[in-house]
């Protein structure tokens, strides 16, 4: 560029337009050029090109000479407007022309971002003359941009500067976004069911939300309860923006229905939520008094003024504003387009292309919480839906429709990167070269390779000042919401070695270093940041940025939440919220996929995954630091097999950081277990039932062997609880909550109950805690406590009655505050002090929210336009970091279960805890798989715990008991309380003491926990039948492969195991069954609502012709496998796993005793060589078990009932307690009722040879023996109890009990009841109280079938 001058390249400028140069170089000096263009609506033309780096004081002008006469200006109203891509400020104004002279009407500033986007003026221009003078424009630029397409024009009907972040089309029934800016997938559904006639005519366009029961392809049943789509601040604009669908009503709305109004779109909502909460922004259809349909805009500002956020004399304040549609018959069974706008100046619903509704703005912004959109749905105290079928969903940043228009039935048209041919995934090591920097000097660059394949790491910093300092909310660029990328810095300093790069950034005093090495078969990319000097900040976006080089192109991306296609013309995306996903960026085609990660040690505040361009992953993470803070983000970039695509990229993740999500052996095994009942209370209800209930058996039995100890505090915030404070709180009239003298007493009983309450029923007590502060506290902790508008959808910062109905909470922040302090001081004390408390229930593991006090967190800190943060979730996830690494008196470090609903959660917090709960009902967990799935993504093998509340209130919409034949409302029922345990089976979760009185939930509970204790995995690596669905556990030497039918119907139970992706052939068994196995394929056939089980027992590697005759037959004690050979094999090497207990005592080929090394836990064979015919048999035994499992179980017990129990030292009279309870509660459930409650003694008692006697001692060696008639159990420590359990699971063997329906409460029946019209359907069933079965129940909907000719595939 020419220092002193301006140029215009080639002498080219285009027709009407001039320079005007008023001032001189260097300020005027630059260039411009004509350059062809395609904008992103795909339309071609040029573009001036124009760089005036220096003109910052407005001296050069480019000006239109074109006339626009004041009489066109006043037909209507005309703004000006551009497309527009750059870095600076470009200005357009207009001015007046007449005989007497000129001035200027009006201009506006634009800050220009890097994109092509549509620039518009604020006001309308409005010449001052009606007649006689004629208006120009021009524009002045400081910096570089391309300018196209200037106008000034009246607004446009539909209006192209509108940007696109978000487009359902719902092709196949399919509710995940084709495009979004941020996040694609949807909460609230499970099997993609079949789609509809789209509005465009496609005959699988549309999905349907009806009122109807459904069975789903693999015949589980679904009732629909509509979408919810998180994390959505990329794609909801909270300032302007643009809602639109196609939806055709069912006949069913013309017809009252239980459950109404019939609910469109809300923003800021969650259809978990059990209240009738507005959100900022709803749309819905009601019916009117008339019996007439309305059409319902509703606004609402909840709580808090804007901007000054004073409170409100009201919780709420709302506005509806009504369209009446008319007479409900002519509305239904018709395509209608439903449109709604919001800006500063109003909002309007359009239907079928007219406003409808026009009403003014009510607020600014018009969505204060922009980070929920509700599709379709109501809520669950209310579970109505839209009664329609919906299509092409789109929302647009900006006003997309300004006036009446005619509305598109066409779909939008986005080509996915065409697929390639699946090749093998091979496993090739990676390789990393030596490093240098890019051309622009702002980045290093290191070479990476894997076999054929080619990338370049990228490694660099942003600048997050003009973020910081953007004019977003300046009167500069006020008109574009769209904040301004943050700049790459340049590299100052560079210095280079092998492995590690390293830089300084001079004006902040920070320096950092990139450190880049091997680790597996992935890399380890570290990043130290060290700030020592320097007045202000460092604001600092950390990026590492794969770039695929190679020949084979990626097709998909997953943002460690949704999945999807990479689409051309590409737009780039980057999901930035730190609830729902994984904090990774993985893409991948046919073959492999590479991915970039967070480790998960590594705690943020901030992480954006994404793609800038088709060939180019990136992960960003922002961090501030002051003078003598240090951080350390540690990322890691690995590969993974393209064949399963985020499956095979999950379990890989998992596979590298065991430490977080394998199953821990120094966890008390009880916290891997489900969530007990309450701990019975010394009620007089209780003392009615206690001689029929048992605390410990029926949770037991359930596989329920933790307590959420609800209430372990006197109040939020106090859970130790302090004497001192609360010696100066004011009284209340709630001992409970301010009495010290009463809470001296109670610490005392705690001290002495959580161990003795856990010891006797065998279930480890989780003193609750959260992150809520009681209101009397704040004073004392204002700087930890959040600011309203921070914190949730409403502004609500308290929520009154939260824990006690007296005391209001609050939400402070859990680290690096006083508060945070207190916490860890409080929770020191209880494990010190409460012997045997080895675990915390952390209630509300969960807040989307931005801390901006003063912390002392340092680079854990983020930042955004609004300065400086601490996320909650990184605060909440460093306090349970702190909790895991606090000892207590237990051999066992501590652990915490967690209350983590994913869709305000996320990784911190979720990584650090070894079990959570799912607190949804029932009818939630059935139909919302997406949430199941991503706590396995989050959790790995450890588990979610169903933490049912009652029985969702879906009569009227799904039970019509009025109408109902009687055998399908008993077989409906059964089997939707049935489905959980097969929805365990298929997603890792525990299941919830309600299944006992279901027969083939309770039957199958232990052999639940069995499968899962072998490790849960994303691929499944089995196909099956199409309507068959599966899962995986553990890996091909010791696992199993779970193939479940939930239908009512017998289905095919053929699979084949992918032994190209398990890394070796795995040997398949079934239990108890014969099973023919050719080439990893085998066939049979799967009972209704069951699964099959096939044992992965051994793997092979070197070979995959193995076609083989197994059985298995599996006890307590061990294991016998046999397998016989159909054809002749060589087996290079053979590695059988092992359970921690299990020892392999016998290995044969042929009947003649094969050699074997124990490696890692297993039994490895080498160079078999197999003839047709040979058998290869194998024995394991468990080392616990000295002898027989089952002579031990079938001891007469109970005969004469004559049965001494002894218990040899203080853990030895705790476990002999448990087995006096055993069999006191199973002969008090018996016919006759007669309870035996056996003696327990501390020694032998005389006449102990004449019947059985069962001995437990806590020293010794570890096992379960018989001898004659003495039963003996011996372990040490804490080893007791868990072989005392071993020794129940054998006894259940032949003292079953399967518990009756709605029977498991202490202090009363719990009916899964909480209206008057769900007791009157469990009456009508006949269920209470009874052992329900689903395949008694599915004989009466069979014949029900028969009857009524009922077509299962349209619902009913």
């Amino acid at each position: 560029m020419n220092a002193k001058q301006f140029i215009v390249k080639d002498g080219l400028l285009p027709g009407n337009w001039e320079i005007n140069n008023r001032g001189i170089a260097p300020y005027t000096a630059g260039r411009l050029e004509l350059l062809p263009i395609t904008l992103p609506d795909g339309t071609a033309g040029h573009a001036i090109h124009w760089e005036l780096p220096e003109n910052r004081w407005d001296l050069f002008d480019l000006i239109c000479r074109q006339q626009i006469k004041a009489e066109t200006l006043h037909t209507a109203p005309h703004y000006g407007g551009f497309w527009a891509r750059g870095n600076g400020t470009l200005t357009m104004r207009f001015k007046e022309h007449s005989g007497t002279g000129s001035s200027v009407l009006t201009e506006n500033a634009f800050l220009i971002s890097p994109g092509w986007r549509f620039y518009r003026t604020a006001k309308a221009v409005i010449p001052k003359q009606k007649t006689g003078s004629w208006v120009t424009v021009q524009f002045q630029l400081y910096g570089e941009a391309e300018i196209a397409m200037p106008e000034i024009a009246p607004l446009p009907a539909v209006d192209r500067s509108a940007e696109l972040t978000f487009y359902v089309p719902f092709d196949h029934g399919n509710p995940a976004a084709r495009f979004s800016r941020g996040n694609v997938e949807a909460l609230g559904y499970g099997e993609i069911m079949p789609g509809v006639q789209g509005v465009d005519g496609q005959p699988d366009g549309a999905m349907r939300f009806d009122r109807k029961r459904h069975f789903t392809p693999a015949g589980f049943l679904r009732f629909q309860m509509g979408l919810n789509y998180e994390g959505m601040r990329s794609v909801l604009d909270p300032d302007t923006g643009t809602l639109e669908l196609w939806m055709r009503p069912l006949p069913e709305m013309a017809v009252f229905q239980k459950w109404e109004p019939f609910p469109i779109f809300n923003c800021g909502k969650h259809m978990s939520a059990w209240s009738k909460h507005t959100a900022p922004l709803e749309l819905f259809i009601r019916r009117a008094a008339d019996k007439s349909l309305e059409l319902v805009l509703a606004e609402s500002n909840l709580t808090k003024e804007w901007p000054a956020h004073t409170r409100k004399a009201t919780d709420s304040t709302r506005r509806e504003y009504v369209h009446n549609l008319g007479d409900a018959r002519q509305f239904v069974e018709k395509w209608h387009h439903i449109a709604l706008t919001y800006d500063a100046n109003g909002r309007a619903v359009f239907l079928n292309g007219k406003k409808v509704i026009p009403p003014p703005a009510m607020k600014k912004p018009a969505l204060y919480y922009h980070n929920t959109l509700q599709l379709a749905a109501g809520h669950i105290a209310g579970p109505s839906v839209i009664s329609s079928d919906v299509d092409e969903f789109r929302i647009y940043r900006g006003v997309r429709y300004h006036r009446d228009f005619s509305p598109v039935r066409t779909a939008l048209s986005f080509q996915p990167v065409a697929e390639e041919h699946a090749g093998s995934f091979a496993q090739t090591e990676i390789q990393v070269g030596k490093p240098s920097l890019n051309q622009e000097k702002n980045a290093f660059i290191f070479p990476v390779s894997r076999g054929t394949e080619r990338y370049e790491l990228r490694l660099s910093l942003g600048n997050g000042y003009p973020l910081l300092f953007s004019s977003k909310d300046a009167a500069m660029g006020i008109l574009v919401p769209e904040h301004p990328a943050i700049p790459d810095l340049m590299v100052e300093k560079p210095q280079f070695s092998a492995e590690k790069v390293s830089g300084e950034i001079t004006r902040r005093g920070t320096s950092y270093s990139w450190e880049v090495k091997k680790q597996g078969n992935g890399l380890a990319v570290t990043l130290n940041l060290d700030k020592q000097s320097g007045d202000w900040k460092a604001f600092v976006e950390c990026r590492a940025a794969l770039r695929n080089i190679g020949e084979k192109r990626w097709t998909h991306h997953f943002d460690g939440c949704g999945i999807r296609d990479i689409l051309m013309p590409f737009r780039p995306f980057a999901f930035d919220e730190m609830i729902l996903a994984l904090p990774l960026s993985g893409a991948w085609n046919g073959s492999s996929g590479m991915c970039i990660a967070l480790t998960p040690e590594t705690i943020v505040s901030y992480v954006s995954r994404g793609m800038k361009s088709a060939d180019t992953l990136e992960l960003a993470v922002r961090s501030v630091l002051d003078n003598g803070d240090r951080m350390t983000i540690a990322f890691e970039v690995f590969p993974f097999s393209g064949k399963y695509g985020e499956r095979a990229l999950t379990d890989a993740y998992h596979a590298r950081h065991p430490e977080t999500f394998a199953r821990s052996r120094e966890v008390d095994p009880r916290l891997y277990g489900g969530a007990s009942t309450f701990t019975p209370w010394q009620t007089q209800a209780y003392q009615t039932r206690k001689n029929e209930y048992s605390h410990q058996e029926i949770n037991r039995r359930a596989g329920c062997s933790w307590h959420w100890l609800y209430k372990s505090g006197t109040s939020t915030g106090n859970w130790a609880p302090e004497m001192e404070i609360l010696s100066e709180l004011s009284m209340l009239n709630r001992y409970e909550v301010a009495n010290a003298d009463y809470h001296r007493t109670s610490n005392q009983r705690k001290a002495w109950s959580y161990e003795e309450s856990s010891r006797k029923s065998g279930i480890n007590q989780a003193p609750y805690i959260s992150q809520w502060l009681e209101k009397r506290f704040v004073p004392y902790f204002r700087d930890s406590v959040f600011d309203d508008y921070e914190t949730t959808s409403s502004g609500v910062e308290y929520i009154n009655g939260f824990y006690w109905p007296p005391i209001t909470d609050y939400i402070g922040l859990q680290s690096g505050t006083d508060f945070g302090r207190w916490l860890r001081r409080q929770l020191r004390g209880m494990l010190e002090n409460f012997h045997g408390v080895n675990a915390f229930s952390h209630d509300e593991l969960v807040g989307d929210y931005y801390f901006r006090k003063g912390t002392d967190l340092g680079g854990i800190r983020a930042f955004d336009e609004n300065g400086a943060y601490v996320h909650n979730l990184a605060a909440m996830g460093k306090f349970c970091a702190d909790i895991t690494a606090m000892p207590n008196t237990t051999p066992y470090r501590t652990a915490i279960i967690g209350n983590a609903r994913i869709q305000n959660s996320g990784f911190p917090a979720i990584f650090r805890m070894d079990n959570i709960i799912y607190e949804r009902t029932m009818h939630q967990a059935q139909q919302d798989w997406t949430t199941l799935r991503l706590h396995t993504r989050m959790m790995g093998e450890k588990p979610d715990s169903f933490w049912i509340e009652g029985f969702t209130p879906i009569i009227g919409n799904y039970f019509h008991l009025e109408k109902d034949d009687l055998r399908l409302t008993k077989y409906l029922f059964t089997r939707y309380n049935q489905q959980q345990i097969l929805l365990g089976m298929l997603f890792n979760v525990n299941m919830h003491f309600g299944v006992l009185g279901v027969k083939e939930a309770a039957e199958n509970i232990r052999e639940l926990r069995r499968v899962q204790d072998l490790g849960y995995r994303q691929v499944s690596a089995v196909t099956t039948a199409p309507d068959v669905l599966n899962a995986r556990y553990g890996e091909a030497a010791l696992g199993v492969l779970a193939l479940v039918n939930p239908s009512f119907e017998e289905r095919p139970g053929y699979g084949t195991a992918d032994a190209e992706y398990l890394n070796a052939v795995p040997l398949l068994a079934e239990n108890g069954r014969t099973l023919e196995v050719n080439l990893c394929s085998f066939r049979g056939k799967i009972q209704p609502h069951s699964w099959r089980l096939i044992e992965m027992t051994a793997a092979v590697k070197g070979t995959e012709a193995l076609n083989y005759i197994s059985t298995l037959k599996t006890a307590l004690d061990g294991r016998n496998l046999q397998f016989r050979f159909r054809q002749p094999a060589f087996i290079p090497e053979l590695v059988m796993g092992l359970l921690p207990q299990e020892n392999l005592i016998s290995a044969a080929l042929n009947n003649q005793k094969l050699a074997f090394r124990i490696e890692n836990g297993k039994a490895v064979f080498e160079n078999l060589k197999l003839a047709a015919g040979d058998v290869l048999s194998f024995q394991t035994s468990d080392r616990r078990w000295l002898s027989s499992a089952e002579k031990i179980a079938d001891m007469p017990y109970l005969q004469g009932r004559k049965l001494a129990i002894v218990g040899k030292g203080k853990n030895a009279e705790y476990e002999a307690e448990r087995l006096q309870e055993y069999f006191r509660f199973w002969t008090a459930r018996q016919p006759a009722g007669q309870e035996f409650k056996a003696p327990v003694f501390k020694d032998f008692p005389a006449d102990a040879r004449t019947y059985p006697v069962i001995v437990l001692f806590e020293d010794g060696p570890e096992g379960i023996s018989l001898n004659g008639n003495v039963i003996t159990v011996r372990a040490k420590g804490h080893k007791l109890a868990e072989l005392t359990d071993d020794f129940f699971r054998a006894l259940d063997s032949r003292y079953k009990y399967l518990g009756v329906f709605g029977d498991q409460m202490p202090t009363k029946p719990w009916d899964f009841t909480t209206t008057r019209e769900q007791r009157e359907l469990q009456q009508k069933c006949g269920v209470i109280k009874r052992l329900i079965s689903v395949d008694e129940d599915v004989k009466g909907f069979r014949d029900w079938l028969r009857d009524s000719r009922t077509d299962l595939s349209q619902g009913f």
